[in-house]
């Protein structure tokens, strides 16, 4: 059996996660110490803040950490803690976060407070779904100007937004940008706009808007979201009726053979017209 743990330290009592430490004592007091047919061996510790290098987290790791070997003195069946998801990704080629030292810092943390305590280390569960499948995606538009006043020109996409990278407008997420073609060009700032009319369908979508540096140019050009491969496409919905009923784009596999050359797969073709209308029932 499992037990969430969340702790939050401004609001302690506003998180939907989890129970607090009074709490799960009171269970397993109540509910589990005696019943022959469940033991507790999981501690799953959830924040809200995500796994960085602020104080914030690792004053509440530490805080878990005591609980755990809390708990563990009397429940001694306890044997894992979980310490949930949130190792970050690199949005920008302006993050400098030493993933490694993170990770030493996160087991040592761990150790040293599990052997003050004098209990034993737990083996450790990590949730590290966007850091470990992020990298793994790149999306690819084409992109047409459209001089918009004096200040910025926007750079229309092929798509949107809102249908293709929803964290951009949904969280504000922001992701390596770089041309594809045109790179001996000048270049000059762009705002970046999606097909849609919605308000939200641009990027940067950030607080402070922002702009991407992209070549000047009269030529056709491309350009690419790097680190893509985390709920993007889970959220867009592949081969369904999208924001606006724009399609879904062409998905390409690409990997390595036996002889490390690379090798061009289509999962899928681009979506149509036509399968819009046949999932709206017009068409057979």
């Amino acid at each position: 059996m499992r037990i969430n743990l969340s702790f939050l330290q401004t609001y302690p009592h506003e998180s939907r996660f989890g129970l607090s430490p009074d709490n799960i004592m009171s269970h397993y007091h109540d509910y589990i110490k005696a019943n022959g047919q469940v033991s507790v061996t999981t501690l799953h510790f959830f924040n809200e803040k995500g796994l960085n290098t602020g104080n914030e987290y690792w004053n509440v790791l530490e805080e878990v950490i005591r609980f755990y070997c809390r708990f563990k003195r009397i429940n001694p069946q306890l044997t894992t803690l979980d310490i949930g998801g949130g190792m970050p990704f690199r949005s920008s080629l302006n993050d400098n976060i030493d993933l490694s030292l993170l990770v030493r810092q996160l087991i040592s943390t761990i150790q040293n407070i599990c052997l003050e305590e004098g209990v034993q280390e737990p083996d450790i569960i990590t949730e590290f779904g966007k850091y470990t499948v992020a990298e793994a995606t790149a999306t690819i538009f084409k992109i047409n100007e459209k001089k918009q006043g004096d200040r910025l020109d926007w750079a229309i996409i092929d798509g949107s937004f809102i249908t293709h990278l929803p964290d951009t407008w949904a969280i504000h997420q922001e992701y390596p940008v770089f041309p594809i073609n045109n790179l001996k060009q000048n270049y000059k700032p762009y705002v970046l706009g999606g097909l849609t009319c919605d308000s939200a369908d641009y990027y940067p979508n950030t607080i402070d808007r922002g702009y991407v540096m992209l070549p000047d140019t009269d030529n056709e050009q491309y350009i690419t979201f790097l680190h893509t491969g985390a709920y993007q496409e889970a959220l867009s919905g592949f081969g369904g009726i999208n924001h606006c009923l724009i399609p879904s784009p062409k998905h390409i596999i690409i990997d390595r053979d036996d002889h490390e050359d690379l090798q061009y797969t289509v999962f899928s073709e681009k979506q149509t017209s036509h399968h819009l209308l046949k999932i709206l029932g017009y068409q057979k």
